[in-house]
């Protein structure tokens, strides 16, 4: 919740602060199609910016960074988030280097309407103000539960034979493969940390077979992040019987918490089995 409170809040400010920053470049674009007492005063207001105008942009690049450290898609990988952030940081170089025998103020206005275009785009991209559709998907009850088929349970079970004994948690890698371990029937109830704490998985083990996964309770942030991850990650744990399945894109944190929920259950279903077997 508070990632999710830091990301919205940063980034709308980000936006606002953009949108000063965007004023004085309108201002120096009117100024020549005026005159009279309307240009003294837009030149007198340009020049009033011109301080503010300096400061806020180095601000806004860390403002920018800070949102992006809190959102769904890490700040160094391929989004449009980040290529915002790229612009702004090369609006910055530009104005460091206007001492330089550069045209830089050409240069410094395409960027500017390239940060507005690519401002414009990260916002549609990441759905535009959805701030009550994404609250109240936190309060919702809905569960996403996968559940292995009888034929492939068939399937795996004939090669998931092994009279072998349970291995320590030790000695396996933090990726692994269900099939040849030993592991006590029974229903396991895991949390872990996805987007966001109180991820909680209900995973079901039969016959040395993880055989259902179910997440009871989340608090992540926005179905178009995290639903695919819910949908796609319990069914490749079931269908492949390993932690080595491949994170959904834009959806790596929830999918890793899935993943260190369904590797406690399977820990705990091993120190079982090997507590029933020191019983015996």
């Amino acid at each position: 919740m508070i990632g999710f409170i830091l990301d919205y809040v940063f980034g709308w400010l980000a936006v606002l602060i953009g949108i000063f920053l965007i004023s004085k470049y309108l201002f120096r674009k009117l100024i020549p199609k005026v005159q009279g007492e309307k240009r003294s005063r837009l030149v007198e207001i340009n020049r009033y910016l011109k301080t503010p105008h300096i400061v806020l942009g180095f601000v806004l690049i860390v403002i920018s960074l800070i949102h992006g450290a809190h959102s769904s898609d890490p700040v160094l990988s391929v989004n449009i988030g980040t290529l915002n952030w790229l612009v702004t940081i090369a609006l910055g170089i530009s104005w460091v280097c206007k001492n330089l025998k550069t045209k830089w103020l050409p240069i410094h206005q395409a960027l500017t309407i390239l940060f507005v275009v690519t401002l414009v785009w990260h916002i549609v991209d990441v759905g535009g103000i959805n701030i009550f559709r994404i609250l109240s998907e936190m309060n919702s009850d809905v569960t996403y539960e996968a559940m292995v088929e009888e034929q492939q349970k068939e399937d795996n079970t004939s090669n998931n034979t092994s009279s072998n004994p349970a291995p320590n948690q030790a000695d396996l890698p933090y990726y692994f493969s269900f099939k040849g371990l030993e592991l006590a029937n029974g229903t396991y109830i895991t949390e872990s940390t996805g987007y966001s704490p109180g991820l909680k998985l209900e995973v079901t083990i039969e016959d040395n077979f993880v055989k259902k996964i179910k997440i009871l309770q989340h608090f992540e942030v926005d179905s178009k992040y995290y639903k695919e991850a819910m949908l796609v990650i319990p069914a490749a744990i079931l269908k492949q019987q390993t932690l080595e399945v491949d994170a959904i894109t834009g959806s790596s944190m929830t999918s890793i918490g899935i993943i260190k929920g369904v590797r406690k259950a399977v820990l705990d279903s091993i120190e079982k089995y090997n507590e029933e077997q020191i019983g015996d």
